[in-house]
């Protein structure tokens, strides 16, 4: 045992019941404890000015249906996302500006699987983070104050309503999944939030906003063990009976298009990639994939620029709601052609039999050198942290999860991408 283990086993031994993981080869280290509540929190030292901490939810605008206290609840479509933002009034008034006093910035954001409620700050940390666990657990929503909010909320989807590369993405995720709360938009449509009032609100927070449902993160210049005394101290013990009602939808396809304001339109194809492997691992299969097929030194972009269609590559995401759904986006001048290239690209590569040794090489380094790159942010980590705490994984895990990914895993992630897509096209 090495000087550095060494002292990383004493560490381990000063704090009780905590898992410590550390890989030399990657000096990230991080500490984790699971709570009796269910509650699971990540401590990421680094020496760091800026203090970072989060608390994230198992919830997000994919949770519309779900059974509680025996009964089965429906909420309108956006009700997450407007729990999110009404958790930041209390009865003394804006929690935003009580971090601002502290010399904090705060915020959250919703996607279709999560939310997440967080600060930065130089200064206070301590202060700061009492601040965020307690005001996630105490909801305070008065139907005479979420007139004001609807607006708010309305003004925001109208505002994304103007954004192309939005639009083809939810069109093609509407396409592909009709029926799928997936395919529509994180905060809803100012349709459905008009039917949301406070008791919508209470029943969606005494469901999810519960230990068993919640990650806390702190990285940086922090504490571990006042981090923890403050954590047992802050949360409460009591958890809901909730269970998730699953439904899995047939990938259906077909094209959508969206009147825009822009001269070059905006596509998306969206296509089923039910790996069937951990999520973590097949977003980052699928990035691979996206990589060797799409990036400007495929052979697929080399025949779009040729052709005139687009002069950027294509981006490439991966969502995992309704067993994983591959993405590919960009800006074409002509979408239609742009998704012949791109289908035919990923079915001759499942048909063609044969890795590019090179490209997958290059790929597996590009997202190797983003990743590590990004934990040197705290702000990036935590983020991250939240995403790979679905299967509790920590960074030395996922750098060694990236470096074991071999040709044959990507081969075997496009053979598991359907035959059919969705497609999203914005433009005039």
């Amino acid at each position: 045992m090495n000087i550095r283990a060494s002292l990383y086993f004493m560490h381990r031994r000063e704090i009780s019941e905590l898992v410590v993981r550390l890989d030399c080869g990657t000096n990230y280290e991080t500490i984790y404890k699971h709570f009796s509540n269910g509650l699971k929190l990540y401590v990421i030292p680094k020496k760091r000015k800026i203090k970072t901490a989060a608390v994230v939810f198992n919830t997000g605008s994919c949770d519309t249906e779900f059974k509680l206290d025996g009964g089965i609840c429906s909420v309108p479509l956006g009700t997450a996302h407007f729990v999110e933002h009404r958790m930041f009034e209390q009865s003394y008034g804006s929690v935003s500006e009580k971090f601002t006093e502290l010399g904090a910035e705060s915020n959250a954001f919703t996607d279709s699987g999560k939310t997440v409620y967080y600060f930065r700050t130089a200064e206070n940390f301590e202060e700061c983070f009492k601040l965020l666990l307690d005001f996630v657990q105490k909801p305070y929503f008065r139907n005479n104050e979420l007139e004001t909010e609807k607006k708010i909320i309305a003004s925001e989807i109208k505002m994304y309503a103007d954004d192309p590369a939005w639009q083809s993405y939810f069109a093609a995720l509407s396409m592909l999944y009709p029926n799928s709360p997936v395919s529509e938009e994180i905060a809803g449509s100012v349709e459905s939030i008009q039917k949301i009032n406070a008791d919508t609100l209470y029943t969606f927070h005494k469901a999810f906003y519960t230990p068993e449902n919640m990650t806390v993160v702190c990285a940086g210049n922090v504490d571990a063990e006042r981090i923890i005394k403050i954590t047992e101290n802050g949360i409460n013990t009591e958890n809901s009976s909730m269970m998730r009602i699953n439904r899995r939808y047939n990938a259906v396809g077909g094209t959508k298009k969206v009147v825009g304001s822009n001269n070059v339109p905006s596509y998306t194809a969206a296509f089923p990639a039910n790996i069937g492997c951990g999520k973590i691992k097949a977003g980052f299969l699928y990035r691979i994939l996206g990589d060797m097929l799409f990036s400007e030194s495929s052979e697929a972009f080399a025949e779009m620029s040729g052709k005139g269609l687009c002069t950027e590559a294509p981006s490439v995401a991966y969502i995992s709601e309704n067993g994983g759904i591959l993405t590919v986006s960009g800006w074409s001048e002509n979408p239609e052609e742009t998704v012949k290239i791109i289908s035919r690209a990923l079915q001759n590569f499942v048909y063609g039999g044969r890795v590019d040794s090179i490209a997958f090489d290059r790929a597996v380094k590009r997202l190797l050198g983003e990743v590590m790159k990004a934990l040197d942010d705290t702000h990036i980590c935590i983020t991250a942290q939240s995403e790979w705490n679905k299967e509790r994984l920590t960074a030395p895990e996922i750098i060694s999860m990236i470096k074991s990914i071999r040709e044959r895993d990507i081969y075997y992630a496009a053979e598991k991408t359907e035959n059919v897509c969705g497609i999203g096209i914005c433009g005039k």
